[in-house]
């Protein structure tokens, strides 16, 4: 049985410009993570901290908040061997927040573009939605820039608690349908922070494809 150890996981170093980002990526390419990456009111935060460990990632009323890649060190441990192996995981910042000034989304662009090119080949990128609506003109916009870089990549919904109705519901589905349309093997995962629902299994993927 393996699992990620909530209590192990450390803060590394934030990059706050791209020629810090270029310079430690360039320099730690044999790693080995995922990374996580929404638009700025999706729940990232929570996510992180159901996967990784309460208060791992700061939860803000404000979004947007979070304006440097944050790197952090989790541990995966084995119940059978009680080995534990160290891998790390990407909190971006988030994406498609309207209320901030032109230098900001001009930072934002060069961060992301360093960070897309120069990430090493051993991260797997997670994009988080609100499983409550569309894909956003934002969401789109990422996806073409991430499809650029030719990335690993997979969807998590989240907030699947705040579906209501079953109409809702339908709504989600067919939208990953869509998604899959093109790319049948891409992975799309349901949860809720709130509830856990879901958190299990993208957990358990999580471990598969970092170790």
């Amino acid at each position: 049985m393996k699992n990620i150890e909530r209590n192990l996981t450390k803060f590394l170093l934030g990059l706050g410009n791209a020629e810090q980002a270029k310079k430690w990526l360039l320099a730690n390419q044999s790693i080995k993570g995922v990374c996580f990456i929404g638009r700025s009111n999706v729940g990232k935060s929570s996510i992180i901290n159901s996967l990784f460990g309460n208060n791992v990632a700061k939860v803000s009323n404000t979004p947007g908040k979070t304006r440097e890649i944050n790197i952090f060190n989790f541990s995966i441990s084995d119940s059978e061997t009680q080995d534990l192996t160290r891998r790390y995981f990407f909190d971006l910042p988030g994406y498609g927040y309207a209320k901030i000034s032109k230098e900001r989304i001009k930072d934002w662009n060069q961060l992301m573009e360093t960070f897309f090119e120069f990430a090493p080949p051993g991260l797997l990128m997670i994009n988080l939605r609100d499983s409550r609506h569309s894909a956003q003109d934002s969401d789109l916009r990422f996806l073409d820039f991430l499809e650029s870089f030719n990335r690993t990549y997979l969807f998590v919904f989240n907030k699947i608690d705040k579906l209501k109705t079953q109409k809702d519901r339908a709504k989600l589905t067919k939208q990953i349908k869509e998604l899959k349309k093109n790319n049948n093997q891409l992975k799309c995962f349901k949860t809720s922070a709130e509830t856990k629902a879901g958190i299990n299994e993208l957990e358990n993927y999580i471990i598969d494809i970092s170790l």
